[in-house]
């Protein structure tokens, strides 16, 4: 367990210290957050209380999972999973193959948008059905941003 500079209680758990450096870790939830609160808000801090403390499992191998939803909430049986949104501070990340692979590459910010939205929600749920209408939280809005804060991190080299 490494912990992340800069975050109360923010740590990340690695098989391997030199992968992802805790200082880039947490340099890209700082990025997450400042995009966050200017997006879509937090006017009560708990997306920013709940990323204090977030817990990161790098995975150095995709998991096999009986189901899961894909960004439209369609359910795909026998899916493979290169993150999960274990519980609201708790999340499991595949690190990506190769020395090469960038934090930009992995699945980080789109289980960091579940847990926000976890947060947001009052602890209730991460919205595992993205935007589908099982749960209701996560829209398109969310999947672009994604794709934006990957595109920043790209630019600062994370």
């Amino acid at each position: 367990m490494v912990k992340l500079p800069a975050l109360v209680g923010g740590w990340q758990i690695v098989k391997h210290c030199d992968k992802y450096e805790s200082k880039d870790v947490a340099t890209a939830i700082s990025i997450f957050y400042f995009m966050w609160a200017q997006r879509f808000g937090d006017p009560d801090l708990m997306v920013r209380t709940q990323l204090e403390y977030i817990m990161i499992e790098w995975g150095d191998k995709a998991r096999h999972i009986k189901y899961a939803y894909n960004v439209h909430g369609r359910k795909v049986t026998g899916a493979t999973a290169v993150g999960l949104t274990l519980s609201p501070s708790y999340i499991w990340v595949y690190q990506g193959k190769g020395e090469n692979s960038r934090i930009s590459s992995t699945s980080l910010i789109h289980e960091l948008v579940h847990v926000s939205i976890w947060a947001a929600n009052i602890r209730s749920h991460g919205d595992p059905d993205h935007e589908g209408h099982e749960w209701p939280g996560w829209i398109p809005a969310h999947t672009k941003f994604i794709k934006e804060t990957n595109d920043l991190l790209v630019a600062f080299d994370l």
